[in-house]
């Protein structure tokens, strides 16, 4: 039974390899056809691209003001053996419309939770300090829930790196005596084009259609079918 042998030998070699995804990571390009994870420990740096931040504020019974801006910054991403973080610092707003500013105060700290499809990164600390026409209304903070990290494609490869964060409607709350809420919406990309970023799923290489998967569907069935050819 050799050829048993090997299989099975086969199968706990992809099982345990399955297994070892225990948690999410990130990855990023190397190059624009080539992807690999952040090594365990390494902390990797990519410039936000493409962003753009849309607000409304409402303090005390004004009325809500609609504020766009342009959004930039940078990420940093690291892998432990159970989580995937990432953490946003040098944020800026500028060119905002409505003689409104916002001021970030950083870093933006995240986990990457969920199995894609997007993600769920759970975002800390996120806080921005609000002025209108000269006039201070305040810093206004919270802890978000609901930002998305990735699109409704397959995971990757050979899908292209999902490197978009969404953060959708966060609702902030005054901090420090300030008053109202700040509703913050915020798309940008993680990387440029041959150095992006994105997060791989837990579940991926149990998929039966990725390599992994589908070796270790041919080598059970090989197990099975395989004749005692022991001698």
């Amino acid at each position: 039974m050799k050829i048993l042998r090997i299989a099975v030998c086969t199968i706990t070699a992809l099982a345990a390899m399955a297994n070892s995804a225990l948690a999410n990571e990130w990855v990023y390009e190397n190059g624009e056809k080539t992807v690999q994870p952040i090594p365990l420990g390494e902390k990797k740096s990519f410039p936000l691209t493409t962003g753009r931040a849309k607000l409304k504020i409402q303090v005390g019974t004004a009325k809500t003001v609609n504020v766009s801006c342009t959004f930039s910054g940078k990420v940093v991403l690291s892998n432990t053996e159970n989580e995937a973080l990432d953490e946003m610092t040098g944020l800026e707003f500028s060119a905002c419309s409505n003689e409104t500013t916002i001021t970030a105060i950083t870093p933006w700290p995240s986990e990457l939770l969920g199995e894609g499809r997007p993600f769920n990164d759970r975002m800390s600390n996120v806080t921005v300090e609000v002025s209108k026409s000269g006039a201070n209304y305040g810093m206004f903070s919270a802890e978000l829930l609901n930002t998305e990290f990735g699109d409704g494609d397959a995971p990757m490869p050979p899908d292209d790196v999902d490197s978009t964060l969404h953060i959708r409607s966060g609702k902030l709350k005054g901090t420090n005596g300030a008053e109202g809420t700040v509703s913050l919406t915020v798309i940008t990309k993680f990387g440029e084009k041959g150095n992006r970023a994105g997060g791989l799923p837990t579940s991926f290489t149990n998929q039966l259609d990725s390599t992994a998967g589908q070796r270790l569907e041919i080598a059970m069935d090989t197990a099975a079918r395989t004749p005692d050819d022991d001698d």
